[in-house]
């Protein structure tokens, strides 16, 4: 209501504008009459067809009877050119509004049917996600904190809104390419041979490929699970790429992948403290991983902000996104 009132006002304001311009200029006799039309077509888009009949009405009396043909002369206008005016102002005031109906419908459509798209996305990447921790409950908890830790880094860094729910997907996400490799080989106590490490390190590109398929809309998402495991040198993989080459989001993860898997425990090894971790990041700064994020990942872990596999913190709620949008919050 208030807003409808704060249009109406302004609607107001256009129409004592316009009727000041007609008859500075001389009256309904010149061009300068047409003006009428602005304040009409606007109260017909904002307020609707009623809204705009009824400011058409208005626009009709200001320069009908209270508006002479020639203000000079004071002639005044004949009768039927007065309503022959106002007719055409009601035509289009209300066909603006009902189009303006019209197209505020298909809009609350259109946006509910992509509020649909969203929440059948949100859905698909929690039910990987579950896959994952169905299938390894350690490798789960480790993509969890993978995700905090890279929103947590991202938001350092300046990331903000949509950029941090897609990153918060790629971290939770970054393993899904698991799924194809096989269990004796993900869970083996000992060293893997060559030809297995080969095998695990398709996970990158299977996963890339998996979220790329579901919508253009998740690229993002997927190039970071595809670059998680490039190195600054250029000696990582999938492609091998250098510097900031690397997409943003792999660069991020990068580092917050290889500090969660260091301090975590497997069944190949145990757990490394946090401080040797941080030390191993810092050794490799402008080596392995990106040296302005690595210094801003060690504040955040000076700080007492980074989760730990042997500390537990209190989480911060808007660091762990459960969609894309508000939409999807409501509904799950």
């Amino acid at each position: 209501m208030a807003t409808w009132l704060i249009t109406l006002v302004f609607t107001f304001i256009l129409l004592a504008l316009m009727w000041g311009i007609i008859y500075i200029t001389g009256g309904t006799k010149y061009a300068y009459v047409h003006l009428m039309y602005i304040p009409v077509m606007f109260a017909g888009y904002i307020l609707g067809p009623i809204g705009g009949i009824f400011i058409a009405i208005v626009a009709g009396i200001l320069v009908g009877p209270l508006m002479p043909m020639d203000v000079e002369t004071n002639i005044p206008q004949p009768f039927d050119t007065q309503l022959t005016r106002t007719l055409f102002f009601i035509l289009i005031g209300g066909i603006i509004g009902f189009a303006s109906n019209s197209l505020k419908k298909h809009l609350i459509k259109i946006h509910d049917t992509l509020a649909e798209i969203s929440y059948v996305y949100g859905n698909t990447l929690k039910t990987y996600a579950r896959m994952i921790s169905a299938r390894d409950e350690q490798t789960s908890f480790h993509c969890e904190r993978v995700a905090y830790n890279a929103v947590l880094l991202g938001k350092a860094y300046g990331l903000t809104g949509p950029d941090l729910d897609a990153l918060y997907w790629s971290g939770l996400l970054h393993d899904v390419g698991k799924i194809g490799v096989k269990e004796k080989i993900l869970l083996k106590e000992g060293k893997l041979t060559p030809e297995e490490f080969e095998q695990v390190k398709k996970h990158s590109e299977i996963g890339y490929e998996l979220i790329k398929s579901l919508s253009p809309q998740l690229l993002p998402v997927a190039e970071g699970i595809h670059s998680h495991h490039e190195k600054w040198n250029g000696s990582g993989y999938p492609k091998g790429l250098k510097g900031k080459n690397i997409p943003l989001f792999g660069r991020i993860l990068a580092i917050v992948d290889v500090f969660e898997a260091l301090t975590s425990e497997r069944p190949y090894k145990e757990p490394w403290r946090a401080e040797e971790a941080i030390q191993y990041l810092l050794e490799n700064k402008g080596v392995l991983f990106d040296p302005e994020l690595t210094t801003l990942f060690e504040q955040l872990y000076n700080d007492g902000k980074v989760w730990i596999y042997q500390k537990s913190i209190q989480l911060v709620h808007s660091l762990i996104p459960t969609s894309f949008n508000k939409e999807i919050l409501k509904r799950t």
